[in-house]
């Protein structure tokens, strides 16, 4: 569970370190998993997740990445 007033977003990050914001995870109070589906218009890219309050940047803690 994220703190309160905070949230789990997952973003893309270009090369040229632009940033796109793919999605929320929420807890479903289930099991420990996430579905987000998304598009970005990135051809090349890096993700990200960060631990936010409300934001349209990346601002927060970097909670996890993904490497090819």
């Amino acid at each position: 569970d994220a703190p309160a007033g905070q949230v789990y977003v997952v973003w893309a990050v270009s090369p040229d370190n632009k940033y796109q914001r793919l999605g929320q995870i929420v807890n479903t109070g289930q099991r420990n998993e996430a579905q987000i589906q998304s598009e970005t218009q990135f051809t090349d890219f890096g993700l990200f997740v960060t631990l936010e309050s409300e934001s349209s940047s990346p601002n927060g803690v970097i909670v996890g990445t993904v490497e090819k």
